[in-house]
């Protein structure tokens, strides 16, 4: 059975019987990257993790 609140796109796994860490929710945590957030804040967290690596990148290849 799949998390209650897996978004389409986002590969989820039981909930982890914990709420999520982001404050302020209270949504069942628990996706496979993430067991302490909730499918939605996970699906944040990793686009923000991207993002930063994307940065890293360019400044390593002397983007701006």
């Amino acid at each position: 059975m799949a998390h209650p609140n897996c978004i389409e796109g986002h590969v989820c796994q039981r909930p982890s019987g914990r709420e999520c860490h982001e404050p302020g929710c209270h949504d069942p945590a628990g996706t496979l990257w993430g067991p302490l957030w909730c499918p939605e804040h996970d699906r944040e967290r990793l686009d923000r993790i991207g993002a930063s690596l994307d940065k890293i990148e360019a400044d390593l290849r002397g983007g701006a």
